[in-house]
């Protein structure tokens, strides 16, 4: 009897001590203390971030200290009609700090795709110069609950990608979350013009098939209150200088 109650006493202490390492760790990663991936410089020399009014007031300058980081995807609109109200300020920041930017648009499955470019190009407005091409954030999360058939999703967003290369003189790329990727993009717009997304691990054997890699949602930096979004680039310094865009260079039409 008395062993078995040691026993019993041992296997509860053992699930106790396993229950409390396990929320020790989700409570680090929910904190952004840990993360799964560290892409090491020598592997991707360019990385940045992706941010949006969530961030709030970003100390660019402060930011820009931090030697690895190169580039910012900024959040301009979403949907027909909403635009990032720190859209502008992030552009103006991250480019005096000589961080290059990029500007990114929220896709909604319920609005056409020929009014959201509308929204996006109108957005983009005010900004010239070099820039990285446009992105097109395609996920489920935050998104509407309608879930049109591939056709008419490939439709809508080949008519967003040509209002847009048409006006900003730059290929999109796409953004995709790994449920979305599954759903509508796969067989379709695999290849470099893809931004995964994918914070446990790399590229999920996708091999050359990506452009840029989202491989953190909780990463901490100075200059910035809260969690960023942390990034690379499929390529070095050289194949980056090559990818920006301007305004005024023409471009080729495309296809989906």
């Amino acid at each position: 009897m008395e062993q078995e109650r040691l026993a019993r006493r041992a296997a509860v202490a053992i699930g106790m001590s396993l229950a409390l390492i396990a929320g020790i760790g989700v409570g680090t990663l929910y904190l952004g203390l840990t993360r799964f991936n560290h892409p090491a410089l020598s592997q991707f020399p360019v990385q940045g971030i992706d941010v949006s009014h969530h961030q709030g007031e970003i100390d660019w300058a402060r930011m820009a200290q931090r030697p690895r980081l190169r580039f910012a995807y900024i959040k301009a609109s979403e949907g027909a009609t909403l635009r990032d109200p720190r859209f502008i300020a992030n552009w103006s920041g991250a480019s005096r700090a000589g961080v290059v930017p990029g500007a990114y648009h929220f896709f909604t499955l319920c609005r056409s795709g020929v009014k959201q470019a509308e929204n996006f190009v109108g957005a983009m407005a005010q900004v010239r110069g070099p820039m990285l091409p446009p992105a097109v954030n395609l996920e489920f999360g935050g998104n509407c609950s309608k879930r049109p058939t591939q056709d008419v999703f490939r439709a809508e967003l080949l008519a967003f990608s040509v209002v847009v290369e048409s006006a900003l003189r730059c290929r999109p790329i796409f953004y995709v979350t790994p449920e979305f990727h599954g759903a509508y993009v796969a067989g379709r717009l695999d290849g470099p013009a893809i931004w995964l997304r994918n914070i446990y691990r790399m590229s999920e054997g996708r091999g050359e098939d990506w452009l840029f890699w989202q491989f953190a949602n909780r990463g901490r930096m100075k200059g910035v209150t809260g969690f960023v979004d942390l990034d690379v680039f499929h390529g070095n310094t050289a194949d980056f200088e090559r990818l920006q865009c301007d305004r005024h260079t023409p471009s080729s039409g495309r296809s989906i």
